[in-house]
């Protein structure tokens, strides 16, 4: 999964593949080549004027296999914000594949040929992504999406959702099928076949005739058509071979209990699509339920929140100070395991999102980088193996001790990770910005105890009491840590109770001048408002949110046992505060994400598969409709939180998913249910 660089070199300003020994564009006419085959000969003006949008939420997706230098993605918004005016209501998602990223530098020197994408260009080149495997979810503009896979095309292909995602308009590209055939084979073209439907059309500057087959046995029409200006010929198609009707049962290997009951049976009845909910109602205010609320409030959505004591934050999202904390596995053998995956994922997505929204709020977030420290011996063996490859190249760099006292203004005895986008949060400042929307009622001093669905009316009640309730919600999201399995409806999730607490230091002259934060077993944080913050305790066995001189004193243990110089540089100790939560976490350490699912009625239908009887097809699980769960985000809620309400609020808006289909199993809470009957064998 190392990101491949492409061997480029550069010629009068145009990029050629040294792999492929080939241009990536015409200097002089590639941005007219790109509307001529990929725009023109799928008709886009005409289906956006008239407003063709047949995917769900009135989104037209368009897919490429070869992102390249960005150029047909620009041409394509080109198009779109000259229609803005009459399809501003509509969106645009744009999905495409790049095995071989150029580094922004490259795109803003091949895009100077072309003056008219200016503007698009610099948008797309400040959100460009970090050069990592895997899926990027890009808000590129209000109603512009970009998914850029960095990886193999047709493995892209295989991480995504077909049964969320419908192709309107496919572009066929790439360098020639002569030079590039990994990127023309079988096994892409029929990767492609389960995103397609009734009407999807594609375009293609080839005409090779094992093209063309290959697109005929996907169940494409193919015609020939006069290619740009010298070429002869181009091929063109629409799909016309598609089965929509939904499965009632599934293989194992299909995994039935991620599919929902009733969802399935709707389809089979009336072929409809869910709609997007009206009102939300979000039960904690920590960092799952109001990054959850205000991406709710964004879309235009009314949230009524709920806390059940005097203030927001009031659990473990109240520390007063925390680290953008990304931990490498080294017991991992593979780095890429869909744990890996997910918090990469959201690394990069809460670094984005925390430096839009507070640019200049240093009491909020501050960029100051982050130094993990080598210490234990796992972690020496994989910062050898770093230093020889490093997949990671664009967001961690390698330091010896000597570069990491100098780039952090304080002596280390240890090697480090320096994660240079990192930084420190104030968990709590932040609860309290992300609430403040005319679209989010806050109601505090209010505990739910029971969860009760109207069918007849398709809406959820919340009752605090037999006199007192909140009514006609579309949906409910949990995001009140432990206490989410406290209803009926969740009793058997395992989410347990962590507490940590952490200890506020008064900093010295000398200590104010540490840059970075610097993590090892505990954490640091550079002093702000002539306080340092470290931490933090972990301790499974207390529930208790007692100040603790005893955890006050490890604290301070942590701090002496991995930087000893900084510790001394304090000029004696003097603590200004403390704080203890209770953190929420699973079996697996990753988040609980997703439907909730009817334990009761699960048991039942998947009974067999404790007996090991997986050859059998299964019905699709029952799913309690509307009601979701964003809970144990454990120590890593400021990178995991941001990400899983994007992924969450996509789910239930119904919209194209914004991460790969293996992540959003792995948080599926779906998953304790199944491994309980696997136990049970």
């Amino acid at each position: 999964m190392t990101i491949e660089k492409p061997d480029i070199e550069w010629k009068d300003n145009i990029p050629h593949s040294k792999m492929y020994q080939d241009i990536y564009y015409s200097p002089e006419k590639g941005l007219k080549e790109s509307e001529f085959v990929f725009i023109q000969h799928n008709k886009l003006a005409e289906r956006w004027a008239n407003k063709s949008f047949d995917n769900q939420n009135s989104t037209f997706v368009i897919a490429e296999t070869g992102f390249g230098t960005g150029l047909n993605f620009l041409a394509a918004c080109l198009l779109w914000n000259k229609l803005n005016t009459s399809i501003k209501q509509q969106k645009l998602h744009f999905i495409s594949f790049e095995k071989y990223p150029l580094h922004r530098n490259d795109l803003k020197t091949a895009h100077t040929h072309f003056p008219d994408i200016y503007e698009l260009s610099e948008q797309l080149i400040a959100k460009y992504p970090k050069r990592i495997a895997g899926l990027h979810s890009i808000a590129f503009s209000e109603n512009i999406r970009l998914s850029l896979y960095f990886g193999d095309a047709t493995e892209g292909l295989n991480a995504l959702d077909s049964e969320k995602i419908k192709v309107d308009a496919w572009f066929f590209d790439g360098f020639s099928p002569k030079k590039n055939e990994a990127l023309w084979s079988e096994n892409l073209f029929n990767a492609t076949q389960a995103f397609n439907k009734t009407g999807s059309s594609f375009a293609t500057f080839t005409s090779a005739g094992h093209v063309r087959r290959k697109l005929q046995a996907i169940g494409f029409s193919c015609d020939k058509v006069k290619g740009f200006e010298q070429k002869q010929e181009m091929l063109i198609g629409t799909f016309l071979n598609v089965n929509q009707e939904p499965k009632n049962i599934y293989p194992y290997a299909e995994k039935p209990w991620l599919k929902n009951r009733e969802h399935n049976r709707e389809r089979n009845q009336e072929n409809i699509q869910k709609e997007v909910p009206k009102k939300v109602g979000i039960i904690g205010t920590g960092l799952a339920g109001t990054w959850l609320a205000h991406t709710f409030a964004e879309r235009g959505i009314k949230v009524e929140i709920f806390e059940s004591s005097t203030h927001v934050a009031a659990g473990a999202s109240g520390n007063p100070r925390g680290a953008t904390y990304l931990k490498l596995e080294p017991e991992q053998e593979n780095l890429w395991s869909v744990s890996q995956k997910f918090y990469l994922s959201a690394y990069l997505y809460a670094i984005e999102t925390l430096n839009r929204l507070f640019p200049d709020s240093p009491d909020i977030w501050r960029q100051s980088g982050i130094m993990q420290l080598v210490t234990e011996k796992k972690q020496k063996k994989q910062f050898q193996q770093l230093l020889d490859i490093n997949p990671f190249e664009d967001i961690i760099t390698c330091l010896e001790k000597e570069k990491a006292s100098e780039l952090s203004n304080s002596k280390q005895f240890f090697d480090a990770l320096f994660f240079p986008d990192a930084g420190d949060a104030c968990p709590a400042l932040i609860c309290e910005y992300l609430i403040q929307h005319k679209n989010i009622s806050l109601h505090t001093n209010t505990e739910i105890k029971s969860l009760n669905y109207a069918e007849d009316l398709k809406q959820w009640r919340l009752e605090c009491s037999a006199t007192h309730m909140f009514e006609n919600f579309d949906c409910i999201v949990l995001c009140n840590s432990f206490t989410a399995n406290s209803f009926s409806q969740t009793t058997h999730l395992p989410l347990f109770k962590v507490r940590g607490q952490s200890t506020q230091i008064a900093a010295s002259a000398l200590s104010a001048q540490l840059k970075n934060v610097i993590c090892a077993k505990g954490y640091l944080t550079p002093e702000i408002n002539g306080l340092h913050t470290i931490g933090s305790t972990f301790d499974p066995r207390s529930i208790d949110t007692t100040i603790l001189d005893s955890d006050n004193e490890t604290n301070l243990q942590y701090l002496a046992d991995f930087s000893p110089d900084f510790f001394k540089n304090l000029g004696g100790i003097k603590i200004e505060g403390a704080r203890a939560g209770i953190r929420c976490q699973t079996p697996d350490m990753l988040p609980a994400l997703g439907l909730l699912c009817d334990y009761e009625d699960f048991v039942e239908t998947f009974a067999d598969i404790g007996k090991g009887q997986l050859k059998k097809n299964y019905p699709a699980a029952k799913y309690f409709p509307g009601l979701y769960i964003n809970s144990a985000h454990a120590s890593r809620g400021l990178i995991s939180t941001p990400y899983c309400a994007a992924i969450l609020a996509a789910e239930i808006c119904n919209d194209l998913p914004v991460c790969e289909k293996e992540v959003a199993e792995a948080l599926s809470p779906t998953r304790f249910y199944l491994r309980y009957l696997k136990k049970s064998r």
